[in-house]
């Protein structure tokens, strides 16, 4: 699949504007792979990230040269200072300690990705993806190269778009309407207890969507510290999704004393062929609905490797769906945090 589209808003004769767009994420790639080794972090040489065109929007992932990967390369190793942990979140934002309360009261096992997407747009990482920088004081964050390689534009997840859009008319009367609509009302009741914990932060529902989109679709589960926590991993979040388990990357957060360790990524099963692509799994036995609202792609029937469908087309009766009730929406958090406990 393609989970890092670089967003394409252009008519489709505009190959020079797709094609600059390479450029600019080409180059923000290699400034967050030039500051994940100035962090003390490696990456490995025969591994690399390459921009395409694809599903009429620019498209990455990443490659094995031409030697290919043996089981149990090093594929990349970042040190606990280049990850954004919820410890980190929590310890950094000003109202860190009354947001982890309250989101553990409105949902237990969704307070990490609360948490860190309120460290987003605290730390303006939206702005640095954007690539607007006016001066905040919190524009020279030290994670500026991570938020410079992210997606600004996530219209391609169900929860960001728009209520004019035509997609709404296609699922009218099916379960993933109804599927969307509780998702896009839990993430509301997740911004108003963002407002209420932090009146001050200057930012709106949509910005609310981006963080919240970029945390639940790049998000790791980890034991650090001996605690389970959710942590974003620069570069290591641009492999894509695979089903192959034979050739999926594995990792693991390795403990190297207190306060210290590391993110390591190595390649598993049979390692990787020769200019193959690097894939990493988001989860197994995820169903295409949880895979289409937390990462805005399907896979086809019987998909080779992660092979994502460009579209994904629904028939349903022309029949009024009335709005998700509170439980509906409290339920599809609770099984966003279910599904996602066992990758992210």
């Amino acid at each position: 699949c393609c989970r890092s589209p670089i967003p394409n808003t252009q008519p489709r004769d505009s190959s020079h504007v797709r094609c600059a767009a390479m450029v600019d994420m080409q180059r923000a790639v290699l400034e967050l792979e030039a500051w994940v080794r100035e962090r003390g972090g490696a990456i490995c040489p025969d591994v690399a990230v390459r921009s395409g065109v694809g599903f009429e929007a620019a498209v990455r992932g990443a490659f094995a040269a031409e030697s290919g990967l043996e089981l149990g390369t090093d594929i990349c190793r970042l040190p606990l200072r280049a990850l954004i942990t919820e410890a980190l979140a929590e310890e950094q934002l000003p109202f860190g300690e009354a947001m982890r309360g309250a989101a553990e009261q409105f949902q237990p096992q969704s307070a990490g990705l609360i948490l860190l997407a309120s460290f987003l747009l605290w730390d303006g990482a939206l702005d640095a993806a954007r690539g607007t920088c006016d001066g905040r004081r919190h524009a020279e964050s030290a994670f500026r190269p991570y938020y410079a390689a992210l997606n600004a534009d996530l219209s391609h997840l169900p929860s960001s778009w728009p209520a004019g859009d035509p997609v709404h008319s296609c699922l009218k009367g099916t379960r993933l309407e109804r599927l969307v609509k509780a998702k896009r009302h839990a993430l509301g009741l997740e911004f108003a207890l963002l407002q209420s914990c932090a009146p001050e932060l200057d930012a709106t529902l949509d910005h609310y969507l981006w963080a919240r989109g970029t945390v639940s679709s790049r998000a790791y589960a980890l034991t650090v510290g001996g605690r389970p926590q959710r942590c974003l991993v620069p570069w290591a979040d641009l492999l894509n999704h695979g089903t192959d388990r034979d050739s999926l990357a594995t990792y693991s957060f390795v403990q190297e004393g207190p306060g210290s360790g590391c993110f390591l990524m190595r390649s598993g099963g049979c390692g990787v062929a020769p200019q193959l692509e690097v894939l990493q799994s988001y989860g197994a036995g995820k169903s295409n609905a949880t895979l289409l609202l937390d990462y805005g792609f399907a896979l086809a029937p019987g998909a080779q490797l992660g092979e994502a469908m460009a579209t994904v087309s629904v028939r349903g009766p022309e029949v009024a769906t009335p709005p998700p009730t509170d439980w509906e929406a409290s339920a599809a958090v609770r099984e966003e945090g279910g599904t996602k406990s066992m990758l992210w």
